[in-house]
């Protein structure tokens, strides 16, 4: 956990956790993040302009994101159908 603040740290300690020192420049090697912005991705702006141009946010994520939602969709219905179940994460059980 890298603490920026005053207020970071507090939460971090009252949380009781355990704690170690790691060196800082290993893990600025190691987190792309944490040595520069993270890169913005093409469809970022494709989503923005439907969205300022009045299309709502389910067709706009839809729009970039149809393999995954149809994906889950299917996995919602299965589920409700109860011809599978979901067993935490990825381990689906198929129902006989």
């Amino acid at each position: 956990i890298l603490i920026q603040t005053e207020k970071g740290q507090d939460l971090v300690y009252n949380a009781k956790l355990e704690m170690k020192n790691v060196d800082l420049e290993k893990a600025r090697n190691e987190n792309h993040q944490l040595r520069h912005p993270s890169i913005k991705k093409p469809q970022r702006e494709v989503f923005l302009n439907d969205i300022v141009s009045g299309k709502s946010f389910a067709l706009s994520t839809f729009k970039l994101y149809k393999k995954r939602i149809i994906k889950r969709n299917i996995k919602r219905i299965l589920v409700k159908l109860h011809l599978i179940k979901v067993r935490g994460g990825y381990r689906i059980t198929i129902v006989k």
